[in-house]
């Protein structure tokens, strides 16, 4: 039996790249066997999750989206859910195979792309932090004549603006399509040429708040021209159209829940994939990324979800809603049928159920006992974290590293023998792990009770 029969019931499924070879040090089979899983009562948790699923598919109230034309061809009575924990098990029931394009569920990432281009501070000079008490797409700015948020139509156009500005428009949006990529680690990723045809077709409103912009010179200047002199800010007559264009590319971008149940674990791991190890986003801006998500992110209903639900989501017209619960679980749910709100009648109350059952709420007691805690009790737990970081660092494991620093674990974590990390990697020989310490705050100069130094510059 391999490793993949082994664990299959533990959410393992035959896309994770990480068990295409049988690997001693796999992080996965590392804390299966030491009983390290973040939902450690993995089958309770998925059982809970298809009874939620029994419940909710039964009402299938609301419309398929209409205004773009392409949206409205869809098969309204689909439904699935994929849920993929921080550490890559994966659950999925229903209707989980068909594509969708992602529409405005792409808005976070391309905010996270901003975010990851600039610097906080450049990217609010253009748009601002607060919900807009409007519909997403209303000709509304905000008192610096800024877009309300990231999040709305408005914002995600002038952080599209931000990205790559000074590459070919070709280039723009494939070093975006390939981030998308990463994300749903080459699982499942297409463009649907279609629905951005029919965006473009319909797009005076967007075209309208584009105009509306550029006549407050928001795209040239934001807030300070100061700031934006930072970037060398240009802003041609052209400019807009192409920002237009590129807005409509990425709402047109196509995958299925398995990728947004990735993407959301990935948000879920502050910025890790669970799958690749790798860092796309980093812990401060997944930060900032997830605020902006919790209280912006559900349309019209945002303050209502964050006020019942709790967890970071976003939303979009073709029927998806992901939403992430930071360092357990990435959650997302596709059913096409809107509410009058505009988003997923079945994944709203899908989500309802699911905090009524499960310890979700972002200020959720979790000493609650009358909910299923999907939290490892272990999992906060800072003496644990730290001997994983130290044991990484003598295996030379740098996923493991990078996993555990993006959860904020101390770099300079100490044992009883005042060790640190960057002691035992420097000890061992280990250089991948010790350059990554070091380029992560590990302090060189650390001393261990014998008083050695961390690390020694040769």
């Amino acid at each position: 039996m391999n490793n993949m029969e082994k664990y299959a019931e533990f959410g393992i499924i035959a896309s994770d790249p990480r068990f295409l070879k049988d690997d001693k040090n796999n992080d996965f089979l590392s804390k299966y066997d030491n009983g390290l899983l973040t939902i450690d009562n993995w089958k309770l948790f998925t059982d809970t999750i298809k009874t939620i699923y029994d419940e909710v598919k039964i009402n299938n109230e609301g419309n398929v989206a209409s205004y773009i034309p392409q949206l409205a061809n869809v098969d309204p009575e689909l439904f699935g859910i994929c849920v993929v924990s921080v550490d890559g098990q994966v659950f999925r029931i229903g209707d989980f195979d068909p594509s969708f394009c992602i529409q405005s569920c792409s808005k976070p990432i391309t905010y996270g792309l901003a975010l990851k281009e600039h610097s906080e501070n450049i990217v609010h000079n253009f748009v601002g932090m607060e919900p807009s008490g409007r519909n997403f797409n209303e000709l509304c700015l905000n008192e610096d004549n800024l877009p309300h948020n990231p999040l709305i139509n408005s914002g995600a156009i002038m952080t599209t603006s931000l990205i790559q500005s000074n590459k070919e428009q070709s280039n723009r949006f494939q070093y975006i399509y390939n981030f998308w990529n990463e994300c749903v680690a080459n699982t499942f990723l297409s463009f649907d040429n279609s629905v951005y045809l029919s965006e473009k077709d319909t797009a005076d409103r967007n075209k309208c708040l584009g105009f509306m912009m550029q006549e407050k010179k928001a795209f040239k200047k934001g807030k300070s021209k100061k700031i934006s002199k930072k970037i060398n800010r240009k802003w041609n007559n052209d400019d807009l159209q192409k920002t237009l264009e590129l807005y409509f590319q990425n709402c047109s971008i196509k995958t299925d829940l398995l990728g947004m149940g990735l993407l959301s674990a990935m948000l879920a791991n502050g910025g890790v994939h669970p799958w690749t190890n790798k860092a796309l986003f980093s812990y401060k801006d997944v930060k900032k990324i997830l605020s902006i998500m919790l209280s912006c992110g559900m349309y019209d209903y945002s303050g209502e979800w964050c006020y019942k639900i709790g967890i970071p989501a976003k939303s979009g017209v073709s029927g998806l809603i992901y939403g992430v619960i930071p360092g357990v679980c990435g959650i997302a749910v596709y059913s096409p049928k809107l509410d009058k709100l505009g988003n997923s009648f079945r994944g709203i109350e899908f989500f309802k159920k699911f905090v009524k059952k499960i310890n979700s709420h972002i200020f959720e007691n979790r000493l609650n006992n009358y909910k299923l805690t999907i939290e490892h009790s272990l999992k906060m737990n800072d003496k644990i974290n730290g001997y994983l970081l130290l044991d990484a660092a003598f295996n030379n494991d740098c996923d493991t590293v990078r996993n555990l620093l993006a959860k904020g674990i101390n770099v300079n974590y100490q044992d009883y023998d005042k060790r640190s990390a960057l002691h035992i990697a420097s000890n061992e020989n280990n250089k991948e792990a010790v350059e990554l310490l070091i380029e992560n705050g590990a302090n060189i100069n650390l001393l261990d009770r014998w008083n050695n130094v961390a690390h020694k510059i040769e």
